[in-house]
């Protein structure tokens, strides 16, 4: 089984990598820090992808490299995240499309990419890791809440919409 995890340098990322570790997972760690994914590791077997996910010209362009190294992609666990904690109206806007790149764009241009090629062999998971601010928002934080709630949202409609080619779409909301 061929998993990949983003946002795998630490967090939730780092807890799933190892998790899929003990599992014997084939596994593909996306991540901007890749001296973290190293440590990860620490001598096992993966493919380590060093890349900046706000970066639209980055978030596919790994996929063709770690399915010739790993075989299809078999599970896709959206986890790459950020956070901005400060007050709407003094939060740079620049700050604010950053974190909508990542936090929401990303995981549905990476889910379409490799959904497609699931949905071609009738079979393969995606995992959207939401957050509780998506079902509970917080003051402060915006941006945040809009983000995990449009990728929350958009995972409930791919759950019954992907459903037919074969594919599972699970969202994930961690209260911290």
């Amino acid at each position: 089984m061929h998993v990949v995890i983003t946002g795998a340098s630490a967090g939730i990322g780092a807890a799933l990598a190892q998790e899929y570790f003990s599992r014997q997972a084939k596994l593909t760690l996306v991540a901007r820090r890749v001296e973290l994914l190293e440590k990860l590791c620490a001598g096992r077997p993966a493919k380590l992808v060093q890349a900046d996910l706000s970066d639209a010209t980055q978030v596919t362009s790994w996929v063709d490299d770690a399915e010739r190294a790993n075989g299809p992609i078999d599970v896709l666990i959206n986890n790459a995240g950020v956070q901005i904690i400060r007050s709407f109206l003094d939060t740079p806007f620049e700050d604010a499309e950053r974190l909508f790149a990542i936090d929401l764009l990303t995981p549905l241009r990476l889910a379409q990419f490799v959904g497609r090629r699931m949905a071609a062999r009738k079979t393969g998971t995606l995992v959207d890791v939401s957050s509780m601010a998506a079902i509970a928002p917080t003051p402060g934080m915006a941006f945040y809440n809009a983000a995990k709630g449009g990728l929350a949202a958009a995972s409930a409609g791919l759950r019954a919409e992907l459903k037919q080619h074969g594919l599972h779409v699970v969202t994930v909301y961690p209260d911290r």
